[in-house]
């Protein structure tokens, strides 16, 4: 046998049981029902953390870092004076399970000073 509530309410949780009878005899079964509150499965990406001005010295490594929240994670994406960056060349992206995320310049130049942005988004 099986029960089924196609849309469970709150009031529908408490003590479910199931009975089974015929000419020998009864049997029953009897188990907890606990209906929770609708929790969203997607929620916006958040900056926990935004960036903020960073400075290297020529030939120094030099980092940015932001922090973000969001179910599923949010996708991330860097940019510097509107040009989307990738992964190499002296360029590291990292991600972690935390929601921090760090763009990476290995040895800082003069022409990687500028503007940098970070944006999400499921």
């Amino acid at each position: 046998m099986k029960l089924t509530i196609p849309a469970a309410k709150l009031e529908d949780g408490g003590s479910i049981r199931c009975e089974a009878t015929n000419p020998a005899g009864m049997a029953r079964s009897e188990a907890p029902l606990k209906v929770c509150e609708y929790e969203p499965t997607q929620v916006a990406p958040e900056f926990i953390q935004g960036l903020t001005p960073a400075q290297a010295n020529e030939g120094d490594r030099a980092e940015l870092e932001c922090k973000v929240t969001g179910t599923p994670a949010p996708d991330v994406k860097w940019s510097k004076d509107g040009k989307e960056l990738k992964d190499g060349d002296g360029i590291h992206i990292e991600s972690r399970p935390d929601g921090t995320h760090k763009l990476i310049i290995d040895k800082a130049k003069l022409d990687d000073a500028g503007t940098y942005r970070v944006d999400v988004s499921l």
